[in-house]
């Protein structure tokens, strides 16, 4: 026989009607937290603004908008491309060429559109070059050294027969430049492709392997042979030799600043090493401070100073032209979750570290972790964290100079913390438990039907310090911090517990992955709210505040509802292009987590400046909650009349500005129909102050002046 407490179930199943309504909640990208990013860098470019755009393996764009000091990443719609290559237009449209197709953006990359099929013209073969023309013209380039060519605007694509492999470039003159590889041309047309003749650029080698065109310093030139690099002062008419006899060149890079980086390959090691000039490469210099042995593989040009370089997969950043070199590769990428720390600040998991905020996210203080935490505690000093894959739990007493792996295999591990001692840990298909923080554990046995197959999905302490479980067959509940475990409904709607969230003012929600509920009594009476009409339900987190329930979707951003789901309102406009992971409510403001940062509201109030309900105004609803106070303003007492369409229980909160409870009545109606209420509030600073009234998930608000 189970122990623990037995809940009877009532399910008061709401209207499904549900529609869009217009948005409310408006979002600011905040500056951090920043950790490195975890992408591998194909190719960087630049718009006339000055936003840069790095390519990835398999991780789509990143932007910045500092020259390269951190970044943001774009996921949607290429989160999974493989970006081959990148190019801007003269209206500043960014191409991207992904596995996944040819993308444009017409606004620095927060809206893509695909506007040609990864495998449009030659099959089973990418994108792999692009190259915009000076005649408003792209041309595209596939890895089978296939061309096509459109109008930008117009994308009607024609083929272009080129004696290399693809088009290099194409000169303001209408001279198009054929190649066989990305460094310099070898044919060249000027009849738009027909015929090509050969590119003759000097004879004091056989064999040219890439070329710095005149058109970038006027009428210097240089070129790089089997016999090394020559210089010409005569616009390429005669070469003088200037250095690197014999070597294999891996990258040649040039600007308009007299500054240039050679790399010399070994083909036995495969190493490199990495010269630059700064006088149009008359003197050489190796690079000594080098970031890493990785190899050389694209230098981009900022202005003069500011120069970024891909080396090996990384992205670094010189300040001094190309003298020193620091990583550069930081930014707001993917926030895999957000909360409050035991001791009321804001922490963020992002890349390796555990990221904590004592100003609302306005700056951060980073405490790195030995893997990429999956799930953390913060108590004070001391902190915990799981690791997904490996199956561990880590714990820290000095604020992170040092970790300890605790001894318990725990694999997905979620975390709960009900004081300084005891903790409970959610993995897999086990409950654990220590009670002298974490030197020891015990497994708490949940459900003796289902617990051997039934997945734990998620570990809850609610605010009155019970213990909440979700498994995949069911969810449970404990008094007494789980000795003894009961289950609180074995109907189908809790079936596959995805979370849990509770709110000191409304009770309990449970997301499964067919819809949400809802109690304000510990599981006695449930309300079932119905998912958005048209949204396939996969809500990933829940958040309720201030009676607004917000729920996030990957596929469909911030979802908000403020009369129990009849109507959702898409709160999603200004979380720019990327995934939503999980929504928090921290010191009166919503924070997004998402796959490219941090998110927060810009507004604390969800509430119009004169509403006193919030909901679906219907004289015939039966549902409708009946809400006044009197007087207002006032000094010492407030006067309610609640009311309401059928027994249950009632609450009234009062909130300050910052979105505080300063006082909570709880009573039970024991009938339909008006219900008077007296509270006193002579005790409360001067101010206003928002009164909510709860039922059954019916929510009224209105604003009461404390003079």
């Amino acid at each position: 026989m189970k122990s623990g407490r037995i809940v009877v179930v009532f399910l008061l199943t709401l209207c499904s009607l549900t529609s869009r309504g217009q948005s409310t909640l408006k979002w600011e990208h905040l500056p951090g937290p920043l950790s490195p990013l975890l992408a591998y860098a194909e190719t960087l470019v630049a718009d006339k603004t000055g936003v840069i755009y790095s390519g990835t393996r398999g991780k789509g764009v990143y932007r910045s908008v500092d020259k390269g000091n951190t970044w943001v990443e774009i996921r949607k719609p290429i989160e999974n491309g493989f970006v081959n290559a990148l190019a801007v237009d003269s209206n500043d449209n960014v191409f991207a060429a992904t596995r996944l197709g040819l993308f444009m953006s017409s606004d620095h990359g927060e809206n893509w559109t695909k506007i040609l099929a990864d495998k449009a013209f030659v099959w089973n073969e990418d994108i792999e070059h692009i190259v915009i023309s000076p005649f408003n013209q792209i041309y595209i380039n596939y890895r089978t050294r296939t061309s096509y060519r459109a109008t930008i605007g117009e994308f009607v694509w024609d083929s272009i027969t080129c004696p290399r492999d693809f088009v290099f470039r194409v000169e303001p003159s209408g001279k198009i430049l054929s190649s066989n590889n990305k460094y310099f041309p070898e044919y060249y047309s000027i009849d738009n492709g027909k015929t090509w003749t050969t590119i003759d650029y000097l004879t004091v080698a056989p064999n040219v392997n890439t070329m710095w065109s005149p058109q970038y310093s006027g009428t210097i030139a240089h070129v790089i042979t089997d016999s090394g690099l020559y210089r010409s002062i005569d616009s390429g008419k005669t070469f003088n030799y200037q250095a690197f006899k014999g070597k294999y060149f891996g990258l040649y890079a040039h600007s308009a600043y007299g500054i240039l980086f050679a790399s010399t390959k070994d083909q036995i090691s495969n190493k490199d090493t990495v010269f630059v000039s700064h006088n149009f490469g008359l003197n050489w210099t190796p690079i000594t401070t080098r970031p890493t042995d990785s190899l050389l593989r694209q230098v981009f040009f900022v202005d003069s100073q500011r120069i970024l370089a891909i080396w090996g997969s990384a992205t670094y950043a010189s300040d001094d032209s190309g003298r020193t070199w620091k990583y550069s590769m930081l930014g707001t990428g993917y926030v895999s979750k957000c909360f409050t720390t035991l001791d009321g600040r804001l922490a963020a998991l992002a890349g390796q570290a555990i990221h904590l905020s004592s100003d609302l996210g306005a700056s951060w203080v980073s405490i790195p972790t030995p893997y990429q935490p999956h799930d953390a505690i913060v108590n004070h000093d001391t902190l915990y964290f799981s690791v997904y894959y490996q199956g561990q739990v880590y714990k820290s007493t000095d604020k992170g100079i040092s970790w300890t792996m605790l001894p318990l295999e725990a694999y997905s591990a979620q975390l709960a913390i009900l004081n300084d001692r005891t903790l409970f840990v959610a993995a897999d298909t086990s409950l654990y438990t220590s009670v002298d923080a974490g030197v020891s554990w015990k497994q708490i046995e949940i459900d003796p039907d289902t617990s051997s197959s039934a997945a734990v999905t998620t570990v809850v302490i609610a605010p009155d310090k019970t213990l909440w479980v979700g498994t995949s067959g069911g969810l449970f509940y404990s008094a007494d911090t789980g000795k003894s475990i009961g289950i609180v409904s074995t109907v189908p709607m809790f079936v596959n517990v995805a979370s849990l969230h509770f709110d000191e003012e409304s009770g309990v929600f449970v997301n499964t992955w067919q819809d949400i509920s809802h109690s304000h009594m510990k599981g006695v009476i449930w309300t079932t709210i119905p998912p958005p009409v048209g949204v396939p339900f996969s809500f990933r987190s829940l958040e309720y505040c201030r009676g607004n329930l917000i729920a996030t979707a990957e596929e469909f951003g911030v979802l908000r509802t403020s009369n129990r789901g009849r109507t959702w309102i898409d709160e999603s406009a200004g979380v720019w292009n990327t995934f939503v992971v999980g929504c928090y409510a921290h010191g009166g403001y919503i924070f997004l987590s998402t796959t490219g940062g941090l998110y927060r509201s810009i507004d604390t109030s969800l509430y119009a400046d004169t509403s006193s309900y919030i909901g679906v105004k219907d004289s015939n609803d039966e549902d409708n909650l009946r809400f006044t106070v009197w007087p207002n303003p006032t000094t010492m007492f407030c006067d309610f009349t609640v009311e309401v369409p059928h027994f249950g229980p009632l609450d009234i909160v009062i909130f300050d500005q910052l979105g505080r409870q300063s006082k909570k009545i709880e009573f039970f109606a024991n009938a339909p129909g008006p219900h008077q209420l007296k509270l006193f509030v002579g005790d409360l600073p001067a101010g206003q102050y928002l009164i909510s009234a709860y039922f059954e998930g019916i929510v009224a608000t209105t604003k009461v002046i404390k003079q």
